[in-house]
């Protein structure tokens, strides 16, 4: 039984800090404490610095289950793993008991048969403050970003990775939104810089490289679901400068962009995890609309007897107890049917 207690200074692992790729390595009956350290930057109790040169893959876990020989289980059961790291009263900017590149998405040498990664780290670590185990939040465990959702912005559940999202179709002048969240493992929301890159893959310089653009957007997202916007002029801007003639489709991607290490940038300032997202800007309208200036605004025939259009989401604002419909089978695009209730 051992304890790692009260270090009050330093920017990292107040009560450890495991450098490189360095492993921790537990055997069974092992109890073992780390309380009221504070650190000014992450991992208050904990900090495990890892190899960001393999971050985007399956890493080994930072800490291995060894037997009495420091050898590695071929199959255990979870409810023989008898090893508990308590961590408790630690303080940090991000991550007061825990900060480490992989939590449980890594790769464990012994095999726990009976268990996944969640399971087998749940079993070992305990955390949180007044006894209050297991508060799984970035501002108690914290780890690199692990993937970037859309979401609802009432309810905060997620929805569809942005990397598996299908191509979000744009009209001449609609803003590109987005509702999204980042988490972490353990699906830990987190508060994290985002910078989105935009680009045309068609449209590539003589040496085949993508055409440099401003990044689209930049802002901080917080631990819940943020909303996004790319203005169209943002998007239209890069229609123009790729002479990409305005009556023609084209197709934009965006990356989405988070630091390897929220909330620290001691080590991978330059590394991010990144996410695609495909788009096509249309060069046609919807119905109820017509082309003007290079964005689509109420036809004609609506704006006469007092409907507003609003491209932002293709909807209309009628007057009390009225209806209008579309003939799609006409031979003009925006016939229009229009008639006030009894």
């Amino acid at each position: 039984h051992n304890d790692l207690k009260k270090n009050k200074g330093g920017l990292f692992g107040g009560g450890l800090f495991l450098g490189g790729s360095s492993k921790l390595l537990f055997t069974n009956n092992l109890t073992f404490k780390i309380k009221n350290n504070k650190v000014f930057n992450s991992g208050g109790g904990m900090y495990v610095q890892g190899d960001y040169n393999n971050a985007t893959t399956l890493s080994p876990c930072f800490y291995q289950i060894v037997d009495e020989k420091g050898s590695f289980y071929d199959n255990i059961s979870i409810k023989d793993v008898n090893i508990t790291i308590q961590s408790v009263y630690n303080n940090a900017a991000a991550g007061n008991e825990l900060f480490a590149p992989h939590i449980d998405s890594c790769l464990l040498y012994t095999k726990v048969a009976d268990a996944n990664m969640s399971d087998v780290f749940n079993k070992i670590f305990n955390f949180g403050n007044g006894g209050n185990f297991n508060i799984h939040s970035e501002r108690v465990l914290l780890s690199n970003p692990r993937s970037i959702y859309t979401c609802s912005l009432s309810t905060g559940r997620r929805e569809i990775k942005i990397r598996d999202h299908p191509i979000k179709q744009l009209y001449p002048g609609q803003d590109l939104e987005l509702n999204i969240i980042v988490l972490a493992d353990k699906a830990i929301p987190l508060s994290i810089p985002l910078l989105i890159q935009c680009f045309i893959e068609q449209f590539k310089n003589k040496s085949h490289q993508l055409p440099y653009f401003p990044p689209c957007q930049s802002m901080f997202l917080n631990a819940s679901c943020n909303k996004v916007i790319i203005p169209f002029s943002k998007l239209d801007k890069m229609r123009y400068s790729s002479n990409i003639d305005k009556d023609t489709s084209y197709k934009p991607f965006l990356l989405f962009n988070t630091p390897l290490v929220p909330q620290d940038f001691m080590e991978s300032n330059l590394l991010y995890h990144s996410e695609r997202l495909d788009a096509q800007m249309l060069s046609h309208c919807p119905l109820g609309f017509t082309l003007k200036e290079n964005q689509c605004q109420c036809h004609k025939s609506l704006q006469e007897i007092g409907i507003h259009c609003f491209i932002s989401n293709s909807s209309f604002a009628l007057p009390p107890k009225s209806w209008i419909g579309f003939d799609e089978t006409a031979s003009e695009r925006n016939s229009i049917f229009y008639s006030a209730l009894l």
